[in-house]
């Protein structure tokens, strides 16, 4: 009798067994269900017997299959130089073939791609054309079924895809170098809207730093190259600039040089604190137009039997007390009474680049008043940030 019941209990639990599929992700990132089996509650009161657990089943009561409708394709796989997708055997029977990719006018990474038939073609490059919105890949010149990556190859021959392309609205961009100046060849640039502005040319103003281009003369919005191009009609940006008086002030004593004529070059001496002690490479005399008659010497020590053998124009004294400058330029026009005499400050040569410069004008002030008589030197000093001296 116990025999008879028990086969009747394991005859009801393995009747009531259903089966039931939950869609799972394997690692390769297939889409499989995994079937399992798992006992409907059979009512067996008065048994004393329980109702096995889905828990205790056996490895061999589940199995895993392919979802034949679901998505078997690693998108993140590219196409490009290779076959179509990893982990998708089952889409991967068909032959190799070559996708060739024409960019309808426009520039792609890649000219082909090669793929499997019955697999999918993965991703694809994206070309780019100047002034176009790239609308996708189609298996037609005109119109056409889209492709993307998860499309299915259904030719089995090698065959073209084509780059479809929307027109960009076209801007006239004007740049107005606002008191500077710019080549003919870079004063207009077309853009495109949607685009980025790109290139921006670089104008030029002598004695001012260059801040970028803007949408006002005055204030206004900065637009840099990555920025994109949101204007509705043709346009004009603006440059601005910074006052800088080293820049300016270079380039006033740089352009004023060039105006002096061969002959009326300055031929100057300069001698430092000790007698005879000169310069042979000497900025503060070559940058103002003037010839340093030492500037050939082997020896920066000359006698003054030397100098005079020379005949220079103007001879310059620097030291480091300009409280005894009227006592030293006295002594200097008894050693050499034929030339015009000035005391300078060490600085002139040894100062701060500022100072330097500020020297250089009123050296170059003094041999060649005619170029720089409507030039205020306090103004220049203040400018400059450095101090004033009185020249003997």
């Amino acid at each position: 009798m116990k025999k008879i019941i028990s086969l009747l209990l394991i005859a009801a639990v393995t009747l009531s067994m259903t089966a039931c599929r939950r869609r799972i992700t394997g690692d390769s990132g297939n889409v499989v269900y995994e079937t399992v089996y798992q006992p409907t509650p059979v009512s067996m009161e008065g048994q004393g017997q329980q109702v096995p657990d889905a828990a205790n089943l056996s490895s061999e009561d589940t199995k895993t299959e392919i979802d034949p409708e679901g998505d078997h394709v690693d998108e993140t796989v590219a196409a490009e130089g290779g076959e179509t997708v990893e982990n998708a055997e089952d889409a991967q029977t068909g032959e190799k073939i070559t996708v060739t990719l024409d960019a309808m006018g426009g520039a792609c990474a890649a000219d082909s791609v090669t793929v499997r038939a019955g697999g999918v073609y993965g991703v694809l490059p994206t070309p780019t054309l100047t002034g176009h919105t790239f609308q996708g890949w189609f298996l037609k010149e005109e119109g056409g079924e889209p492709v993307n990556a998860v499309t299915v190859v259904l030719d089995e021959r090698d065959h073209t895809l084509y780059a479809h392309w929307t027109t960009k609205t076209e801007f006239l961009l004007t740049f107005d170098p606002n008191g500077g100046r710019i080549s003919p060849y870079s004063a207009e640039k077309t853009v495109y809207s949607g685009d980025v502005y790109g290139e921006l040319p670089t104008p030029l103003r002598s004695g001012y730093a260059f801040l970028g281009w803007f949408t006002e003369p005055d204030g206004g919005n900065p637009v840099q190259p990555t920025d994109m191009v949101m204007v509705i009609d043709d346009t004009t940006l603006y440059a601005h600039w910074e006052y800088d008086p080293q820049s300016y002030w270079a380039f006033v004593l740089e352009n004023t040089t060039q105006k002096v004529f061969t002959c009326q070059e300055a031929a100057v001496y300069l001698e430092l604190e000790a007698k005879g002690s000169t310069m042979i490479y000497c900025p503060f005399i070559s940058d103002t137009g003037s010839k340093n008659i030492a500037q050939y010497e082997e020896s920066s020590l000359v006698s003054d039997d030397w100098v005079k053998e020379k005949k220079p124009n103007v001879i310059i004294k620097l030291t480091d007390n300009m409280a005894t400058a009227p006592a030293t330029k006295s002594a200097m026009e008894r050693r050499f009474p034929d030339a015009r005499i000035y005391v300078f400050p060490m600085e002139a040569v040894e100062g701060t680049e500022a100072e330097q410069l500020y020297y250089k004008l009123r050296l170059a002030a003094l041999c060649y008043p005619a170029y720089y008589g409507d030039i205020d030197m306090a103004s220049v000093a203040e400018e400059l940030g450095v101090s004033t001296v009185t020249l003997p």
